[in-house]
């Protein structure tokens, strides 16, 4: 089948065979193009490298909804424009990465928190959250910090039923003024 039959099949019959078969074909683009922004200390710092790449078979399937083959571009073309920009996007606008208190480590590896040498500080970091009058943060704040792990964003989206880009967004959202307090 060619391109624009799967994205016929894949968009107007929802035909999954049509998806998958779709995104196989374009998850090379889609891959490389990722892996040249990592080269940027700054994309890394700000962007979920994995979360991106998690979801390239759900933007294929949004970029097979728009594709427009009367613009004369190959839909492997268009997949690779799409994620270069947006890409390019997240390298502009994307808040740096989160970082309550230097007594939180992350381990990349494995995502859970290091020995805490101050509770303290943990509880006032918590306190201050709970300060906060957005229930939507709360949530996300308490989701985030859960147990002996730091959950990731697509994990506390899934929860919420919103997207990992929503749920970052609101988290950043109050961030800045809960570390202004806890400044002070």
């Amino acid at each position: 089948m060619t391109d624009l039959e799967l994205i016929y099949a894949a968009t107007k019959k929802q035909d999954s065979t049509a998806i998958t078969e779709l995104v196989n074909r374009h998850t090379g683009i889609y891959v490389s193009i990722v892996q040249k922004y990592t080269a940027y200390p700054d994309f890394v710092n700000k962007v979920n490298v994995d979360d991106l790449k998690d979801d390239k078979a759900v933007n294929i399937y949004r970029w097979a909804m728009i594709y427009d083959p009367s613009k004369g571009m190959k839909f492997g073309t268009f997949v690779g424009e799409r994620i270069k920009h947006k890409c390019q996007n997240l390298l502009r606008r994307a808040p740096e990465s989160v970082e309550l208190d230097e007594c939180i480590a992350v381990n990349n590896d494995t995502t859970t928190i290091d020995q805490v040498e101050h509770d303290s500080d943990i509880e006032e970091i918590k306190r201050e959250a709970d300060g906060i009058n957005d229930p939507k943060f709360r949530r996300v704040f308490a989701l985030r910090f859960e147990g002996n792990r730091v959950r990731s964003w697509r994990e506390i989206g899934q929860q919420m039923g919103l997207s990992h880009e929503a749920v970052r967004k609101i988290f950043n959202k109050h961030l800045d003024v809960m570390q202004r307090h806890l400044k002070t």
